[in-house]
């Protein structure tokens, strides 16, 4: 394999910290777009729960919105999770020697993958 010039190498890190600071930059905007849609919908359930109009569907241009108030939304399935549930119905033993061969299967599955990291600002 050809060495690389220290040139393009320097050129290929400029692009690269260029790169990274669009992405920051973007995220920062949909983080703040996020906030500003979660704060509209609070203003909007908060108007259709007052005037009573939880069953209304609202045509927009491309397709309907509709209002839910009773949405289930599960918690992330965690390890801690898994061990409560497991303690729950197995015999303690059991759920430990369960719970042991998951993390051994997930250490076992995990990837070793390199990457640039980037520290400081």
């Amino acid at each position: 394999m050809a060495q690389q010039s220290p040139s393009s190498l320097e050129q290929r890190i400029q692009r690269w910290v260029h790169l990274d600071n669009q992405i920051k930059q973007v995220n920062d905007q949909v983080r703040e777009l996020r906030d500003s849609r979660n704060e509209v919908e609070s203003s909007i359930l908060k108007h259709v729960t007052d005037h009573n109009l939880s069953h209304a569907t609202v045509r927009i241009k491309d397709g309907t919105l509709k209002f839910a108030f009773n949405v289930k939304q599960p918690p992330a399935l965690t390890l801690s999770f898994l061990g409560e549930a497991l303690a729950e119905c197995c015999p303690p033993q059991q759920a430990a020697a369960i719970m042991q061969h998951i993390r051994a299967k997930r250490d076992a599955a995990a990837k070793m993958v390199p990457e640039i990291r980037r520290t400081g600002t």
